[in-house]
């Protein structure tokens, strides 16, 4: 039997839900057995229909450094995996890791069970890692098991400093099913937005997850542009959801001190109702937010990653490549982008080529398909990741809270305080 086992965040909707539920459907669809190992987050509800037709694990430990346990702990924590995907040695075992802390479990279940393991690197940006992670990276990179959602994810890790052809910067694009639709959801929401344009209020919006660091610093620079034009009324529509509901009343309590400022929230939703978007003036998102965004016609400003808020541009007017990342950034401040689109109408005259349509993602599933290589679990050896002995300030304290505590009060612990 083929079991295929990614590691992934099944609860709520954002874009690694998203992506996951695709790749849950392409291989269910292929007569794998299907798991997945999530962070329990998003008060552990699954939202999406298809991640519901398949068996979901909530395991922090997965998603935190493997080296902040020790042994037993270590091995208590494989044993459960081992249990939960009915680990039989006579079947395949295929797993495909999303973070660079799961891309190290993964490869160590991997080898306990003679399997390949896939590292597809979701993450928005890649800091600088030791030097013994990126030698593990470097070896996933030559047994052609690591790719990123963007060449700059592999370029990031392993080329900072370093020319290399875009070729051998393997991505791919993290899709699943549509996330727009023609329905008929969040009436009552749109409605207000629409009697807010009545008004003569700009309606500024924003796409994704709202946990991403940058959100409240678009908030805080939300509300000084507003503050610049206290003639016109504004009115800022978040469309996603945070974790636990805080970064919400976070938002709302930042923009009652504006008067001349509105706030809506529109809670996470897939898919998302095009009209929406089109009762918006402005749309700002990152990644594939700002993507999905795009391609309803809003003008929509891209932020360059999910840290900072630094504009690279406008989809499909002032970046008219598909391959969005690629393009160097604007020289406009986000003041001057939403001036441009509020009150100079700059870029009415120039056509929009955003992308409208949306790919296939079974093309893209399969691409990855054959890129792993499905027709073969095997591999010639695996990383030895108990010699990756780097650890940052906060993983030592993890470390040594987890020796102290144990698995359980210290997974509550970390939880508690966000500690992943």
């Amino acid at each position: 039997m083929n079991n295929y086992i990614i590691f992934a965040n099944a609860f709520g909707v954002g874009g690694w839900q998203i992506y996951a539920e695709g790749r849950v459907i392409h291989l269910l669809n292929k007569g794998f057995r299907v798991y997945v190992l999530s962070p329990y987050i998003n008060k552990g509800i699954i939202k999406l229909p298809f991640l519901n037709k398949t068996s979901v694990l909530p395991i922090n430990e997965l998603f935190r450094n493997p080296l902040i346990y020790n042994q037993h702990q270590r091995n208590v924590i494989i044993s459960k995996v081992l249990s939960f995907i009915k680990y039989n040695e006579k079947d395949e075992y295929f797993f495909e890791s999303t973070s660079i802390n799961s891309s190290m479990w993964g490869e160590m279940i991997a080898k306990k069970v003679k399997g390949k393991n896939f590292s597809y690197l979701l993450h928005s940006h890649i800091e600088n890692v030791s030097k013994d992670v990126h030698e593990f990276f470097n070896f996933k990179y030559y047994q052609r098991l690591l790719a990123g959602m963007t060449p700059n994810t592999i370029k990031e890790l392993l080329f900072r400093n370093i020319d290399v052809n875009s070729d051998l910067l393997y991505s791919f694009k993290a899709d699943g099913r549509d996330p727009l639709s023609n329905e008929n959801l969040f009436v009552d929401e749109i409605n207000k937005i629409i009697e807010f344009k009545k008004e003569n209020k700009r309606i500024i919006g924003y796409f994704g997850n709202l946990d991403k660091p940058h959100v409240i610093e678009l908030t805080n620079r939300i509300i000084k542009y507003c503050a610049t034009h206290i003639d016109c009324g504004f009115v800022f529509v978040t469309v996603g959801s945070s974790n636990k509901g805080k970064v919400e009343k976070q938002i709302t309590k930042l923009v009652k001190k504006c008067s001349n400022l509105d706030e809506i929230n529109i809670p996470e939703a897939y898919p998302v109702p095009i009209f929406l978007f089109e009762n918006m003036d402005v749309c700002i998102g990152s990644w594939g937010s700002a993507r999905t965004a795009a391609r309803t016609g809003v003008l929509t400003i891209r932020l360059m990653g999910d840290i900072d808020v630094v504009p690279q541009g406008i989809i499909g007017v002032t970046l008219r490549n598909d391959i969005y990342y690629d393009l160097p950034v604007g020289t406009c401040t986000l003041n001057e982008y939403l001036d441009n689109i509020l009150f100079l109408h700059t870029y009415d005259s120039i056509e929009n080529n955003s992308k409208r349509d949306y790919n296939d993602y079974e093309i893209i599933q399969n691409k990855i398909d054959f890129f792993i290589d499905l027709s073969n679990s095997r591999v010639d050896n695996y990383y030895d990741v108990l010699s990756i002995k780097s650890i940052s300030k906060k993983e030592k304290i993890m470390k040594l809270l987890c020796s102290s505590l144990g698995l359980k009060i210290s997974d509550l612990l970390f939880r508690f305080f966000n500690k992943r």
